[in-house]
Formats: structure tokens, sequence, C-alpha cells
């Protein structure tokens, strides 16, 4: 009785089917796409190089593990009742099973490393964050200088970036035209860089 239910939940007609078939093949291929799909043309997402990177990129980890457990289900639904469906289900799951270790990979190394903005410079239409990323050692520990602007809910344009390995600290002095940076390493000076203000604007600008 229990075989024949089961039967008849996964039996549906060709339109059925092919709903359930289109829907199992977006949820299982999410983790290909969500990334070129999600940022349109040169943005990026408003979190990345920000204090919040680590958590919602931790959350967007395990969502994509849940899309695909679901897609999983909806290719049953749609496949269920063919022959073919226990070979079908060993490949779903083992590609289930690689996104799940993904996912803990993700959860584990945006937890593992300090990512914090140490400083911020606002102006008009463009931020500038440094942003400092620590890793298992102090020779890992990097600041990211991150120039970005047209900032919406969930993207920014990155105009500008700079990276520099071996420090942990900021000094800024910001005149009329000028962003002059001091990188510290403690208290030594590692690297002195100045930036102009007007540029950033300019760039914004055109950016539009």
């Amino acid at each position: 009785m229990n075989q024949q239910q089961s039967t008849m939940d996964t039996q549906h007609s060709p339109g059925q089917r092919l709903m359930w078939m289109t829907l199992a093949m977006v949820a299982l291929s999410v983790p290909l796409w969500y990334e070129i799909v999600a940022q349109p043309g040169q943005a990026v997402f408003a979190w990345r190089w920000t204090e919040h990177q680590a958590l919602v990129e931790s959350i967007v980890s395990v969502l994509h593990l849940v899309i695909v457990v679901a897609g999983v289900w909806m290719l049953k639904r749609a496949v269920g009742d063919m022959p073919q469906w226990p070979l079908i289900r060993i490949g779903a799951w083992i590609w289930a099973a690689l996104v799940g270790v993904f996912a803990l990979f993700s959860v584990a190394m945006f937890n593992i490393g300090e990512n914090r903005v140490l400083d911020s410079v606002q102006g008009e239409g463009y931020r500038v964050n440094f942003v400092y990323i620590a890793g298992t050692s102090d020779e890992n520990q990097q600041i990211s200088a991150v120039i970005s602007c047209n900032h919406t809910l969930l993207y920014k344009n990155i105009l500008y970036m700079d990276r520099l390995a071996g420090v942990n600290g900021v000094r800024l002095e910001q005149g009329t035209d000028t962003l002059a940076v001091t990188y510290l390493d403690g208290d030594s000076i590692v690297q002195q860089e100045s930036y102009s203000l007007s540029d950033f604007f300019q760039r914004c600008r055109a950016s539009r």
C-alpha cells in the first residue's frame, strides 16, 4: 500500500514533470550561477570588504546547501517514478554533499580569520574602507584599502583596491583634497600613501 502511494506521488503529467525538472535544475545549480546572475555588470555585493562580510557570506553558503537539498527533493518529484531514479539519486546526493562540504569550509574560513574595518572615510558619492584581514598567523595579516561608490542596499562599485601585507593598523590625515594614509605594524611605519579626494569624486561621477 505504501509503495503504491509512493508511486502515485511521483507520477505526474508531462507538464508537471517539466515544471519539477526545471525547478530542480535551477535549485541544484544555484552555487554555480548565483554570483554571475546576482551581481549586475561591474557591481559587487554591498557587504564585500566590510565588517559584515563574514556573517553574510556564511549565511549565503548555508542557504546554498538548503536550496540544493530542496533541489534533490524536486528532482525526485520529477523523475522518482523512472527506473533510472536510484542512479540519479546517488549523483544528486553526491552533489549535495559536495556543496555541503564547501558550505562548511566557507563558514570555517570566514570565521577563522578576522575581518574588520579599521577606519573609513566618506565623501560625496564615495567611501574608502580600510579593512583589516587577519589569518591564522601574523604573517597573514593585511589591510585592503577599498574605494567604492554608487552604494545601494545590495550593491556598490569598486573604483580602486590596494592591498598591503604585514600591517595591522592605519593612521589617516585628511586635508582639503588629499587623504594621507600611514600603514603601521604596531607602532612602526611600514608605508605611506596619498590619495586625491577630488579624483575619487570624478571617478564616481564617471561610473554612474
